[in-house]
């Protein structure tokens, strides 16, 4: 998807879910937030996330086997996620889209996993 395809989607997107009173913050406050970091030079977080990289104990890391996940992933990389460091005994893989925006593109899908997610967890 272009810059221009993204914008417009979602844009479509925000005015759809919500009134227009409410659609006209969210959509403001995005513009505001994308003038603010254009005008960022240093990058952000950049040196914490070195940081915890460099950490000894880092490659020990691992998730939880019993933590719930859904992982949204291209159909071409199943199998990649299926043995990946994200992938727990209670894991389901959603193939989803042809591109890195699914999150743009399936927002129901991706509600209702979480939805789904918090409401197994709120039972145990």
């Amino acid at each position: 998807m272009t810059e221009d395809e993204i914008t417009n989607l979602m844009h479509e997107r925000i005015y759809t879910s919500f009134q227009k009173t409410l659609a006209n913050k969210i959509w403001n406050t995005a513009l505001i937030s994308e003038e603010k970091d254009s005008k960022i030079t240093k990058l952000h977080g950049l040196n914490l996330g070195i940081d915890i990289l460099k950490r000894p104990d880092f490659s020990n890391l691992s998730l939880d086997q019993t933590v719930s996940t859904t992982l949204f992933v291209r159909p071409y990389r199943i199998n990649e996620y299926s043995h990946s460091e994200y992938y727990t005994e209670k894991t389901t893989i959603e193939p989803l889209g042809k591109n890195h925006y699914i999150h743009f593109e399936f927002p129901e899908k991706i509600s209702e996993a979480i939805l789904k997610i918090l409401k197994e967890n709120n039972n145990t």
